[in-house]
């Protein structure tokens, strides 16, 4: 799958858990968080949100897990699993609430669950593309300098006037929008620690709901 396939699953993805978000205007299923089928439901979320989560968590700090991993798996090919699953994960979440946010657990988990999915597509995405058309306005930079500066070595009559402030305008504009897209790019690590915050807070609350739903008693008969 190209990189503009992968960003366009991931953005559909994304779209369709706003979409499900949002029907708790118009619908809401108190008994089914509860039920056999909402708590299968809610155990497949929690599946596909945590375990491809831990593996590429452990798989990022370890060495020896990462040298374990088969050569068609490497580190980018988990982080998009990661992705693809956790967004699933997330939609399935969704469909387990049934759109029942009435205990405080309850809206602050879905709160935190809509947060980290927006801050690890942002800096999946978002970002990734910045720092991709980062390192390809440098290089547009690096020509147009290098062009520029071979009129120096040609007589002044033999080249028009017009193409030489063009491509100085174009060096202005390069220049601005690599400044730009630094500065963003240099935003990925702070972005990165907000994600990974907002996660652990969010699998805080989760395993708090989870202990609420077995204390309070599971409704699977």
């Amino acid at each position: 799958m190209s990189r503009g396939e992968d960003v366009a699953l991931a953005s559909a993805l994304v779209m369709l858990l706003l979409l499900l978000w949002s029907g708790f205007v118009v619908h809401a299923s108190p008994q089914f968080p509860g039920s056999v089928v909402g708590g299968v439901v809610g155990i497949a979320a929690a599946t596909l949100m945590w375990v491809p989560t831990l593996w590429y968590s452990l798989a990022k700090r370890s060495v020896r897990i990462r040298q374990a991993l088969p050569r068609r798996l490497p580190m980018r090919e988990l982080l998009k699993w990661h992705v693809r699953l956790g967004l699933l994960g997330a939609i399935l979440a969704i469909l387990h609430s049934a759109h029942r946010f009435e205990s405080p657990v309850g809206i602050v988990l879905t709160g935190l669950l809509l947060v980290a999915v927006t801050t690890g597509y942002v800096g999946r995405y978002f970002l990734g593309l910045v720092a991709s058309d980062l390192r390809q306005k440098t290089a547009d930079l690096v020509r147009a300098r290098a062009l520029f500066s071979s009129f120096a070595a040609v007589p002044e009559s033999s080249v028009d006037d017009s193409i030489q402030r063009a491509l100085a305008e174009a060096i202005v504009d390069l220049e601005y929008t690599v400044t730009v897209h630094d500065h963003l790019s240099g935003r990925a690590a702070t972005w990165l620690r907000v994600h990974l915050v907002v996660s652990l807070a969010f699998l805080a609350v989760f395993v708090l709901h989870v202990a609420a739903a077995i204390y309070l008693g599971l409704r699977w008969w």
